[in-house]
């Protein structure tokens, strides 16, 4: 097949071609080394052939890489600004464990948290209770009163 018949192919067709080629060049380097080859011009020839078409299948492969779409600057620049987003909110974050940490430190202490709505169908809180090493219990409304 002439280069120019190859070059009109396309990849998946070169790959059968090649496949095909490659078990025609076995055959014939078979058949030469039992002696019963009788055109040897046929051997190098079909090295020639592979050669050819894996050539133009690294060009189709080259092709494919060079004009599939590559990211844009949007998408770099949208995810460089995502990243500088969740940055910025890591170190806030970091900032109010720190100033927290400071707080307790010092002896002062945080605001209590935003009091959320209790659930109509939620269980009522759990009282706290303290054992006194007499045995007794009292809860931590009772203040030690009785």
């Amino acid at each position: 097949m002439k280069q120019l018949e190859l070059k009109v192919k396309t990849a998946p067709e070169l790959q059968k071609l090649l496949a095909v080629t490659r078990a025609q060049l076995f055959a014939a380097r078979y058949r030469n080394s039992t002696g019963n080859l009788t055109k040897s011009h046929q051997v190098p020839m079909l090295k020639r052939q592979v050669a050819r078409i894996m050539a133009l299948l690294k060009v189709h492969a080259t092709h494919a890489r060079l004009t599939s779409p590559s990211p844009t600057t949007n998408d770099y620049q949208a995810a460089v600004a995502q990243i500088s987003a969740d940055t910025k909110a890591f170190r806030a974050r970091l900032a109010n464990k720190l100033r927290t940490q400071q707080n307790l430190e010092a002896g002062l202490t945080p605001p209590p948290p935003a009091a959320a709505e209790p659930d109509a169908g939620a269980a009522p809180p759990v009282v706290a209770a303290r054992v006194k090493s007499s045995g007794s219990v009292t809860s931590d409304s009772d203040d030690g009163k009785k």
